[in-house]
């Protein structure tokens, strides 16, 4: 049996595929661990409970650190046995099997494969996972004992619950679309029952008595109608009084399913509008709702009395300033509880991402990309300054519309901590009148 440690930057949500895996890896006998690389040195945990294995669950944008920190634990311990999985080893293997000090790449979803990985003598350096659990009652729930060793992450109110796995849409900017290549032929949207996720939220609800909210976040919460109706009507039977958040898509909500969301406990949710041009948002994001279901379903969200968190992007390719005025002018009339913005990052492989290329306002090299979205663009594009100023006032202008008017103005000014201040201290404030907690 191994002892495996689990390496982290940070994480304030928790990072559910780890916990799923140490759920696993302990149901066979092994030991794991798990390390905040920038709390503590995880060299201290490697000798004090004499690790073999250390593993890394890695974003892009990211993964230049965590090659980094692997680098430096192996060449201080060189018997150490390093693994790479998460979404870039999923889609970026060849990029990371160049790397001498990474022993394996763990493609797709793992459960059943990587607690069997090392022990083979002569196991090759990348692999995908055959087939993708299809019975996700059969997957212990996650060890949140592990996930919550830190007591800022213990102490947090909000706990994340997984539902489902996989989406049934193929958005050209999500990795969703490349994930279904990789596994083609299979269905990988899956269900949990309603009886298993909320035999989960009740051992929460014991466990951990500080919980004030349940975060689903499923990619999409409210699409399979039958599930939905099991799940809520269970969950507010056996629950009990817990409000949680979840994540649908807007062209789907009726009266009757915000009703019956806000009747089992939901206090808010969260939808993609993306962008305020219907035009952009149909062409060039593969996203048919109208102006006029986005504003619907806005509508039907307060009738009911449900907050809602909006997402959008900003600096699209194509987009122009005027574009990027009306996402900020349709979520004005949509009246959030908080606008929330990225800006478009373009990702290697993917349709949205081979365009930027094509069109010569992005290198297209995986190693240029930010760990970040929500800091500046990493495209050549005309309105870069505007479009890094614009999502830190975002939130802002939506919450006091008479801002419209000198919006472009104050997006021209140089890039400045104030505004950096400005969004940290209102997307706070925000998040604190979403969840209310």
């Amino acid at each position: 049996m191994s002892n495996i440690l689990f390496i982290q930057k940070d994480w304030t949500i928790e990072p559910l595929g780890i916990g799923y895996l140490s759920s696993v890896l302990k149901q066979q006998g092994h030991r794991t661990f798990i390390a905040k690389s920038g709390k503590e040195n995880p060299l201290d945990i490697v000798d004090r409970e004499v690790i073999d294995i250390i593993a890394f669950s890695v974003t892009t944008g990211t993964h230049q650190y965590y090659q980094d920190m692997n680098r430096y634990l192996k060449r201080n311990r060189p018997n150490l046995r390093s693994f790479f999985g998460g979404p870039h080893a999923s889609f970026f293997s060849e990029e990371l099997k160049k790397d001498k000090y990474i022993d394996v790449v763990v493609r797709g979803e793992a459960e059943k494969m990587f607690p069997n990985m090392w022990k083979e003598n002569d196991f090759f350096p990348s692999c995908q996972t055959p087939d993708l659990p299809e019975k996700l009652d059969d997957i212990p729930f996650p060890d949140r004992e592990l996930l919550y060793r830190y007591e800022e992450n213990r102490s947090n109110p909000i706990r994340s619950v997984m539902t489902s796995r996989g989406c049934p849409y193929s958005c050209p900017y999500c990795y969703n679309s490349k994930y279904k290549e990789m596994y083609k032929g299979i269905n990988t949207v899956r269900y949990r029952s309603a009886d298993n996720v909320v035999q989960e939220c009740r051992e929460i609800k014991k466990d951990y008595p500080n919980t004030q909210m349940i975060y689903f976040i499923d990619d999409e919460f409210i699409i399979n109608r039958k599930r939905l109706g099991e799940l809520l009507e269970e969950y507010f039977y056996r629950v009990g009084y817990l409000p949680f958040h979840c994540q649908i898509r807007i062209e789907h909500l009726t009266d009757e399913i915000a009703s019956a969301l806000k009747h089992a406990g939901c206090s808010g949710v969260t939808f993609a509008i993306e962008t305020g041009n219907e035009q952009l948002r149909k062409t060039l994001l593969k996203r048919t709702m109208t102006n006029e279901q986005i504003l619907e379903g806005a509508r039907i969200l307060h009738r009911n009395g449900l907050k809602f968190r909006t997402e959008n992007m900003v600096g699209l390719p194509t987009e122009t300033w005027e574009n990027t005025m009306e996402t900020v002018r349709l979520n004005i009339a949509c009246k959030p509880t908080i606008a929330w913005a990225s800006i478009f990052q373009p990702y290697p492989g993917l349709p949205l991402g081979q365009m930027c290329k094509d069109m010569g306002i992005w290198n297209g090299r995986v190693d240029s990309m930010s760990a970040s979205f929500f800091d500046r663009t990493i495209m050549d594009i005309p309105n870069a300054r505007r479009i890094n100023n614009i999502q830190k006032l975002f939130s802002f202008v939506v919450d006091n519309p008479y801002l419209v008017t000198v919006a472009d103005k104050l997006a021209d000014m140089p890039e400045n901590d104030i505004y950096r201040t400005m969004y940290s201290w209102d997307k706070t404030r925000k998040y604190k009148e979403l969840y209310g907690v």
